[in-house]
């Protein structure tokens, strides 16, 4: 007997280490996090030329909060794109390659939850109602993703309902050119309650204005959101990225240019901030086509709400 108790105590040790060892291989350390590229300073960086940022348009950016996928989108072709995922796997990160739910028309614009476990994107497909729609997909029990569903009403409108990003409770913002507002298309959320998310609520002025404001990203908590606008007041290019702080009163502050160290001659959209707060991604063009760039999140700290 005691020497089956020492047998089933030594395979148990294996397991469990086996299952240590495997959790802590998904998890790239420190030097080889963020693709293992060397980390950007407080001057915008193309993020991993030749493996992300190629000779495509590539754009939009989110990592999974525990750093072990990176997911962006690549051109493939006039008016198509797909989503690209790269994974941290047996210690190496991978080659980019198509998620398993692309399809032969657009996805783009991928967002996820805070456990890594949901994914929204805009995409066209045979169900979308206008140009694009919003669609949500649940990670199965096997690590990988289901089958998309359009979120439908009242999310989705026969106008082009895009760039989703989701607060720490669930509440979904995203921009819409056909839910009415106040200019060309407007940013929205919408809360999650009871399983079902709400009518969406125009966030209002001093971010949506006559013009076109659109690809925000909101922090979990709520208390700052940086957004793409084409408005021209102070304006350094075709499209420019702002950020606005959350006020007590739950309104939000005047929006900010994020400056000539973000800001170029041309179109800037797509910002992302890691799970970390360390780095700050976002989309530009200023080298003729659509790249990736990353830079400390420093940058951003004179704008954020203070401790």
């Amino acid at each position: 007997m005691k020497q089956k108790r020492i047998f089933s105590m030594v395979v148990s040790s294996i397991v469990l280490l086996q299952i240590h060892c495997g959790q802590k291989n998904k998890i790239p350390a420190w030097k080889d996090a963020y693709l293992g590229q060397k980390p950007p300073g407080l001057t915008p960086q193309i993020f991993a030329p030749g493996i992300v940022s190629t000779d495509n348009s590539e754009l939009n950016s989110v990592f999974s909060p525990d750093g072990s996928e990176f997911y962006f989108s690549r051109s493939r072709g006039p008016g198509t794109s797909a989503i690209q995922l790269v994974t941290y796997e047996d210690g190496i990160w991978t080659q980019s390659r198509q998620v398993s739910f692309a399809t032969g028309q657009t996805d783009v614009n991928p967002s996820l939850t805070t456990d890594g476990n949901t994914l929204f994107f805009g995409s066209l497909r045979d169900d979308t109602r206008g140009p694009k729609d919003i669609y949500v997909v649940k990670r199965l029990e096997n690590g990988e993703w289901g089958i998309p569903k359009n979120l439908g009403a009242p999310i989705n409108s026969e106008g082009n309902d895009n760039c989703p990003s989701v607060a720490k409770d669930g509440t979904l913002y995203f921009h819409s050119d056909g839910l009415g507002g106040f200019g060309k298309q407007d940013i929205f959320r919408s809360e999650w309650i009871d399983g079902a998310y709400t009518e969406p609520e125009n966030i209002g002025s001093p971010i949506n204005t006559e013009d076109g404001e659109f690809d925000a990203f909101i922090a979990r908590d709520e208390t700052y959101i940086i957004f793409g606008s084409d408005r021209n007041k102070g304006g350094f290019g075709k499209t420019d990225l702002y950020i606005s702080v959350r006020l007590s009163d739950g309104g939000w502050s005047e929006a900010k240019s994020l400056g000539g160290a973000i800001n170029s001659a041309e179109y800037e959209l797509c910002p992302y901030v890691t799970e970390d707060g360390k780095y700050f991604f976002f989309t530009s063009y200023r080298n003729g086509q659509g790249d990736i760039f990353w830079v400390d999140a420093k940058i951003l700290e004179e704008y954020k709400p203070q401790e």
